[in-house]
């Protein structure tokens, strides 16, 4: 019974993480192809500069300078909502350590024969290789 709590705790811990990193993917993925589109957008004003007279310049300037702050803004909420996810996936790993170890403290016998049947398992696969 106690190796199943253990087991449960482990298990809702490793899914937990595994959720904020797969959150945390999506969220770098989103940030790189929003940097990409601003790339583009960059790219495409620079290649109207060319050409271009006194007037064209100033208009360029004005829609480089608009789309920077876009890039400011993007980089700045992807960098929050990194931030938030990391200290998601912080606060569920911490709670996962505290409830195995509340699991351990109230079943330190149990705790321990599993131990001692982990390490007899790697002992025995390592001494194989």
């Amino acid at each position: 019974m106690p190796a199943d709590i253990a087991q449960d705790v482990a298990s809702d811990a490793k899914r937990k993480v595994q959720s904020h990193f797969d959150e945390m993917k999506v969220t770098a993925g989103e940030l790189r192809d929003d940097l990409r589109r601003l790339k583009s957008e960059v790219a495409s004003l620079v290649g109207s500069l060319v050409g271009t007279g006194k007037d064209g310049s100033v208009v360029a300037k004005e829609k480089l300078s608009a789309t920077a702050a876009v890039a400011r803004d993007r980089l700045s909420e992807g960098t929050e909502r990194l931030e938030g996810v990391w200290e998601q996936a912080k606060t569920s790993s911490a709670d996962a350590v505290e409830s195995l170890e509340a699991s351990i403290s109230s079943n330190p016998l149990a705790a321990l024969a599993i131990a001692a049947g982990v390490g007899l398992i790697a002992g025995a696969l390592l001494r194989r290789h």
